[in-house]
Protein backbone atom coordinates (compact mmCIF):
# COMPACT_ATOMS: atom_id res chain seq x y z
CA UNK A 1 0.00 0.00 0.00
CA UNK A 2 3.09 2.53 0.62
CA UNK A 3 5.92 2.93 2.43
CA UNK A 4 5.53 3.90 6.29
CA UNK A 5 7.74 7.90 5.66
CA UNK A 6 5.15 8.35 2.61
CA UNK A 7 1.97 7.71 4.97
CA UNK A 8 3.75 9.69 7.85
CA UNK A 9 4.11 12.10 5.24
CA UNK A 10 0.27 12.15 3.92
CA UNK A 11 -0.83 11.74 7.78
CA UNK A 12 1.14 15.16 8.52
CA UNK A 13 -0.33 16.63 5.52
CA UNK A 14 -3.55 15.64 6.41
CA UNK A 15 -3.12 17.43 9.82
CA UNK A 16 -1.67 20.67 8.38
CA UNK A 17 -4.59 21.03 5.73
CA UNK A 18 -6.95 20.53 9.22
CA UNK A 19 -4.62 23.13 10.98
CA UNK A 20 -4.75 25.75 7.72
CA UNK A 21 -8.70 25.18 8.51
CA UNK A 22 -8.65 26.31 11.69
CA UNK A 23 -9.47 22.64 13.18
CA UNK A 24 -6.42 21.62 15.22
CA UNK A 25 -8.72 19.28 17.29
CA UNK A 26 -9.10 17.42 13.70
CA UNK A 27 -5.32 17.82 12.56
CA UNK A 28 -3.98 16.18 16.20
CA UNK A 29 -4.90 12.32 15.59
CA UNK A 30 -3.46 12.85 12.73
CA UNK A 31 -0.12 14.56 13.61
CA UNK A 32 -0.20 12.22 16.15
CA UNK A 33 -0.38 8.69 13.78
CA UNK A 34 2.41 11.27 11.77
CA UNK A 35 4.80 10.80 14.40
CA UNK A 36 3.77 7.61 15.27
CA UNK A 37 4.03 5.94 11.98
CA UNK A 38 7.47 7.87 11.54
CA UNK A 39 9.38 6.63 14.19
CA UNK A 40 9.24 3.36 12.72
CA UNK A 41 11.53 4.45 9.81
CA UNK A 42 14.41 6.38 11.31
CA UNK A 43 14.32 8.98 9.33
CA UNK A 44 15.46 12.17 11.18
CA UNK A 45 14.61 14.81 8.64
CA UNK A 46 10.86 13.20 8.96
CA UNK A 47 10.70 13.31 12.55
CA UNK A 48 11.66 16.69 12.96
CA UNK A 49 9.15 18.00 9.79
CA UNK A 50 6.74 15.81 12.55
CA UNK A 51 7.85 17.06 15.85
CA UNK A 52 7.60 21.01 14.14
CA UNK A 53 3.58 20.18 12.69
CA UNK A 54 3.03 18.77 16.80
CA UNK A 55 4.39 21.83 17.59
CA UNK A 56 2.10 24.35 15.13
CA UNK A 57 -0.97 22.03 16.08
CA UNK A 58 -0.32 22.90 19.76
CA UNK A 59 0.48 26.69 19.26
CA UNK A 60 -3.27 26.79 17.38
CA UNK A 61 -4.83 24.69 20.56
CA UNK A 62 -3.61 27.27 22.86
CA UNK A 63 -0.56 25.00 24.23
CA UNK A 64 2.12 26.95 24.81
CA UNK A 65 4.21 24.89 26.51
CA UNK A 66 3.69 21.44 24.47
CA UNK A 67 4.37 23.80 21.58
CA UNK A 68 7.93 24.70 22.96
CA UNK A 69 8.20 20.89 23.99
CA UNK A 70 7.75 19.76 20.94
CA UNK A 71 9.61 22.73 19.02
CA UNK A 72 12.62 22.23 21.21
CA UNK A 73 12.65 17.76 20.78
CA UNK A 74 12.71 18.90 17.45
CA UNK A 75 15.64 20.88 17.92
CA UNK A 76 17.21 17.87 19.76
Amino acid sequence: IGDAASISLARRNVALVHLALGRPDRARPHVAEALRIGATVGDRGLAVRNLLALAAVDRADGRAAEAERSARQALD
